[in-house]
């Protein structure tokens, strides 16, 4: 399957406007649904978070 991938920049610089924090997903138990299981392990430990 090809994938594409599209940079775009906003700023002057890379990252200028990017958050300093990195957040997990949300409901990482619905993402487990179709992906591997450490995805669900991943995903609750960002949540306690």
């Amino acid at each position: 399957m090809p994938i594409r991938a599209y940079r775009a920049f906003a700023g002057e610089q890379i990252g200028g406007n990017a958050s300093w924090f990195a957040g997990g997903m949300p409901a990482p138990w619905c993402e487990r649904k179709s992906a591997e299981h450490p995805v669900l392990d991943l995903g609750r430990d960002a949540a306690d978070w």
